[in-house]
């Protein structure tokens, strides 16, 4: 999958859980919105960023960075959905 791809199921995802979380469709959920797709984006491109400095699917694609990004919550309550990017990322990598 491409770059585009993981973005649009980053954001399409992130309104889906915004909505559940805030179902009013008011002021609060537009915040929900925003404060789940900025980590959620993040997180699906992560594992990405390898080509960079590594050889892409060897460097990041592996289960001790998904480990890591499971603790982010834990460490930065600002990043608690940054694991759902990265294990949708690692989901829709395995099924194209």
């Amino acid at each position: 999958m491409n770059k585009r791809g993981h973005v649009l199921n980053a954001v399409l995802l992130s309104v889906g859980l915004a909505i559940l979380l805030e179902p009013a469709l008011d002021p609060g959920t537009l915040e929900s919105v925003v404060a789940i797709t900025v980590p959620v984006t993040l997180g699906a491109l992560f594992p990405d960023v390898d080509t960079a400095f590594g050889r892409h699917r060897k460097t990041l694609h592996n289960l001790p960075v998904l480990a890591l990004f499971v603790a982010f919550p834990f460490v930065f309550g600002n990043l608690e959905y940054v694991w759902i990017g990265v294990l949708t990322h690692y989901c829709l990598l395995y099924t194209s």
